[in-house]
């Protein structure tokens, strides 16, 4: 870590609540329309792990200038309330306060706050880690290799999609026709 990061240093991060982000409660989970039948019955509001993931982000934002070009900081705990619910539309935002250093563990008081109020409040652990050494005790395993050891191609897979961004793979399901129901050639791709 570079010198300065002192207990106090802050970080917010702001965002706006989509329904992406959200959970549609009091519906059927797997309703065959996404969940809308009967939009009376509940309510849509910024779900919790969405909130937890702005939290964290904020606290990563606190300590970014300070780490070094083959550091990262990782979550390692996190004790959350939520305490309010928000709707689509929303502006969101985290705040993240270091509060302690013990080496390379970093402990943050952390809340998030709507337009309105307070909606979570608790604690959160990242750990400096180095890149390098992390990708080792990983083995450098090659995300493209599949538990087989054979190579992954996306472009040959008929049952799902692959896309990745930053670091993060997504499937995507691609049975539309059959509500993406499992098939032995959907379990082998």
């Amino acid at each position: 870590m570079k010198a300065g990061l002192v207990p106090g240093t802050t970080g917010d991060i702001h965002r706006m609540v989509t329904r992406d982000v959200t959970i549609a409660l009091g519906e059927p989970p797997y309703a065959p329309d996404g969940g809308t039948s009967h939009p009376e019955s509940g309510a849509t509001v910024f779900a919790t792990p969405y909130m937890i993931e702005l939290m964290e982000h904020a606290a990563r934002k606190a300590v970014e200038p300070y780490i070094e070009a083959d550091e990262e900081t990782v979550g390692a705990d996190v004790n959350i309330r939520h305490l309010a619910a928000t709707t689509p539309g929303q502006q969101v935002r985290a705040h993240a306060r270091l509060v302690s250093i013990e080496g390379r563990k970093l402990q943050f008081e952390i809340e998030a706050h709507d337009e309105v109020q307070k909606i979570g409040e608790g604690t959160h652990t990242r750990v400096v880690i180095t890149t390098s050494r992390f990708r080792e005790k990983l083995g450098q395993s090659d995300a493209s290799e599949t538990a087989t050891g054979a190579s992954f191609v996306p472009e040959s897979c008929e049952t799902i999609h692959y896309s990745s961004e930053g670091g993060i793979g997504r499937l995507t399901l691609n049975r539309p026709k059959v509500l993406n129901a499992l098939n032995v050639k959907m379990v082998e791709e």
